[in-house]
């Protein structure tokens, strides 16, 4: 994928993001359940200022973790690392309704955010205090941008040689949202910083302990 199209990707989730984070406060307003959970999770954390502030913040994070488990399957999907194609092919929805014909893909989402959570729980599972998965129409909207070309014409894929940056789910993980990056500190260490550290730390491990060396003597 172009720096320029990962720019482009960026921009939609981020455009895609605002709107599912309106989508998620009006639900919570609509549910007296949720909203007592809410209440209920503003009080346990003891961190104070008003509920409203507290339900946008878990609005915005919830939003954020629910574009970036999206990206997460089609990074996996498109390096092989999953048999199936969850998301990128529609086979896996269609698979779905065969089963369940009355749910629709905030569901489908649901499952496979579940289902990938038993092998990379770090990725999917859920914390206590996320919102439940958009609507409907905000799930649909998120397949939508995965299955249609953007505005330049393309599609997002991680395919082909050299094709995937893996600093890009850093920089994503930290540009979705200015208020979650700065209320987390969720930045990505700079290039110097890692090269610095791998520089002092990795490299003169390699030299000391010879990993060519260290796997002749385990076979031995």
């Amino acid at each position: 994928m172009r720096p320029e199209t990962y720019t482009a990707l960026l921009k939609d989730l981020q455009k895609l993001q605002k709107t599912l984070v309106a989508s998620q406060l009006e639900a919570t307003r609509r549910d007296p359940a949720l909203a007592a959970r809410m209440a209920r999770l503003h009080a346990e954390a003891e961190v104070g200022g008003r509920l409203d502030d507290f339900v946008g913040t878990a609005a915005r994070k919830s939003t954020v973790l629910f574009l970036l488990r999206s990206v997460f399957v089609r990074v996996l999907e498109d390096l092989g690392i999953l048999g199936l194609k969850r998301i990128r092919d529609d086979w896996g929805f269609a698979a779905f309704r065969e089963v369940a014909p009355a749910l629709g893909l905030r569901a489908y989402f649901g499952f496979v955010f579940r289902d990938l959570a038993v092998d990379f729980p770090a990725l999917f599972s859920p914390s206590e205090d996320e919102l439940p998965l958009p609507s409907e129409d905000g799930c649909r909207a998120l397949w939508n941008l995965w299955h249609h070309p953007n505005r330049d014409g393309e599609h997002y894929t991680w395919d082909g040689e050299g094709a995937f940056e893996s600093r890009f789910l850093g920089d994503l993980y930290q540009d979705l949202d200015a208020d979650i990056r700065k209320r987390y500190a969720l930045l990505q260490t700079p290039r110097f910083v890692e090269e610095y550290i791998l520089d002092h730390t990795l490299t003169p491990a390699l030299l000391e302990f010879d990993p060519a060396r260290l796997r002749e003597g385990d076979e031995n």
